[in-house]
């Protein structure tokens, strides 16, 4: 189990007053001698002003100031008693020895262990460990401008003339229908542009998703297809903006811009960055450790685990999983086609 799932479980005050670590289930342990003046007697336990401070301290601000006077005072001590009176009658009942109750106490003293290892322990860094993080992270803090834009494109390199002849008389036909289309006011047809790419598009990375691309920079979007596509691309202005056809080595495209992203620069100075960094790292290390620590208790205990045994346990409601590849099971991907480049 991680660390993430086992700290997800949230205080569970009743289970605590329910269980205890000791045995004798027909009584409620023997309370440790308190300090202070007593407030209430219940059984052999007793609730000291302490007490109800500490449980006052445990509400909000807007609660607190109703308890002011002695008559809510008296009201909040008497929902304490009621709840002791519960818990000592569960202990009596010998509720504590209840599988249940006993996981629950589990996960109760599991969160509290991770809490005193690893939640509570302060980690301080140098201002030369930030920067490092930085630098090796620079791309979650710098980002250049990025678009995202429809893509329609017709394969047909430079080296077959008839066949390049072809296909841009053909984007042209496309570009025509789509300008005329965006003259038609409310009666145009807004998913024109996917339907053309879905059924002439050669491009396999946005071909299924009607030519819609996702967000990329100018660099990466001329390492994918080319410096002359990705300059016209990023010289359209506005949202809808059409290019005209754009040709390169490997083919003939079209491109409508969808919406862009404005670049993101985040320097190392800003405040906000390094208690970001702090925060990250502290997460990463307390992973680590966390990792660590339990491989060393499993170890200290001696940990064996029966495959036989474990594989004959029948999962109730299971679903057998279908082969790696099947339809929406992470199919290997299509092999790109002519006028893309591996990522």
């Amino acid at each position: 189990m991680s660390l993430r799932s086992l700290v997800r479980f949230g205080p569970i005050v009743s289970a605590m007053a329910l269980v205890a670590c000791s045995g004798g289930g027909s009584s409620a342990p023997k309370a440790a001698k308190k300090d202070g003046p007593v407030v209430a007697k219940v059984g052999d336990d007793v609730i000291t002003a302490d007490d109800v401070k500490a449980k006052l301290g445990e509400q909000s601000p807007f609660l607190q100031a109703r308890y002011k006077d002695l008559q809510h005072k008296k009201e909040f001590v008497q929902n304490l008693v009621r709840f002791e009176v519960l818990s000592q009658e569960a202990y009596r009942r010998g509720l504590d020895k209840q599988p249940e109750v006993q996981a629950t106490l589990k996960k109760v003293l599991v969160q509290e262990l991770i809490k005193q290892e690893f939640d509570e322990k302060k980690a301080t860094y140098s201002e030369a460990e930030l920067k490092a993080y930085y630098d090796k992270h620079i791309d979650d803090f710098v980002k250049p401008e990025r678009v995202r834009a429809q893509h329609l494109f017709l394969a047909a390199p430079a080296a077959d003339k008839a066949g390049r002849a072809a296909a841009k008389g053909k984007a042209q036909k496309f570009l025509a229908d789509l300008k005329a289309n965006d003259g038609k006011g409310n009666e145009r047809n807004p998913s024109l542009f996917a339907d053309l790419a879905r059924q002439n598009s050669n491009d396999a990375a946005s071909q299924s998703t009607g030519g819609d691309m996702r967000y990329l920079s100018q660099d990466e979007m001329a390492k994918q297809y080319s410096k002359e596509f990705a300059s016209a691309v990023f010289g359209l202005k506005d949202a809808n903006e059409l290019t005209g056809v754009v040709e390169d080595e490997n083919g003939v495209h079209i491109a409508r811009l969808t919406t862009r992203q404005a670049a993101v620069s985040r320097p190392f100075e800003d405040a906000q960055v390094k208690e970001t960094i702090k925060g990250r790292l502290f997460r990463e290390q307390r992973t680590k450790s966390f990792d660590e620590y339990v491989e060393k208790l499993k170890k200290d205990a001696g940990v064996e685990i029966d495959e036989k045994a474990l594989e004959a346990v029948e999962v109730p409601g299971g679903v057998t999983p279908p082969p790696t590849g099947a339809p929406g099971f992470g199919a290997p991907p299509a092999p790109p086609v002519a006028g893309t480049k591996a990522p």
